[in-house]
């Protein structure tokens, strides 16, 4: 089941959030107004509701939106909550949209919540513009095309690639310590990329060109 997220970051382009064949859509927010410029009726609005504005809101209570509110006092970001709406009602494959830009803090957070998403055992990445974004502890197989960039970056250490296939650099058997982003702009071959760990999190950002 397909589940999309669309959070309260930065949105160049409204063409780029795809909902087309989506089971579930859910707005963390003023990830609303993101929804509503795009022109994407969710099925539900998540979080405390203090950045959605008063149009949006309008709007999609006029399409009979769900609306869940949670209290500013909490543990959860909105995209936290976001995520978990879509896991009970049964994604095992969700798309992050507008989880990035902005404050970092935020954005860092989203990227964390791949992880977690991970260990769940649900398939998930963070599309923004052209690039999307993977995190993995195990193995990556990524869709691109011949001259496209992958870079494979730790999120802490004790990261080990086993090898790689379909990059032009190469990696077989090497650790990527934390503080050493070596592995920015690889580049495909061609219609996909594998890479394999050994442990540790591996972030993954596909750029296509």
């Amino acid at each position: 089941m397909k589940g999309i997220v669309i959070c309260n970051g930065i949105v160049e382009d409204y063409n780029a959030i795809k909902c087309v064949g989506a089971d579930l859509i859910v707005c963390a927010d003023g990830g609303a107004d993101h929804a509503y410029k795009a022109g994407v009726v969710p099925h539900c609005i998540i979080g405390d509701l203090d950045s959605i504005s008063d149009e949006a809101r309008t709007y999609f209570e006029s399409k009979g939106v769900e609306f869940s509110k949670y209290p500013k006092d909490k543990d959860e970001t909105d995209t936290h909550l976001a995520i978990n709406y879509c896991i009970a009602h049964g994604c095992d494959d969700i798309t992050l949209y507008a989880a990035l830009g902005g404050r970092f803090d935020h954005a860092f957070a989203n990227v964390s919540l791949l992880a977690m998403l991970k260990q769940r055992g649900i398939s998930a990445c963070i599309v923004d513009g052209g690039s999307a974004l993977y995190v993995s502890d195990d193995e990556l197989k990524i869709s691109g095309k011949q001259g496209d960039l992958l870079s494979l970056l730790p999120l802490g250490d004790g990261v080990t690639i086993l090898f790689t296939d379909g990059l032009y650099y190469a990696v077989k058997d090497r650790k990527f310590p934390f503080g050493y982003p070596f592995g920015v702009s690889n580049v495909f071959t061609g219609s996909e990329a594998l890479i394999r760990l050994s442990g540790g999190w591996l972030l993954a950002v596909h750029t296509a060109l």
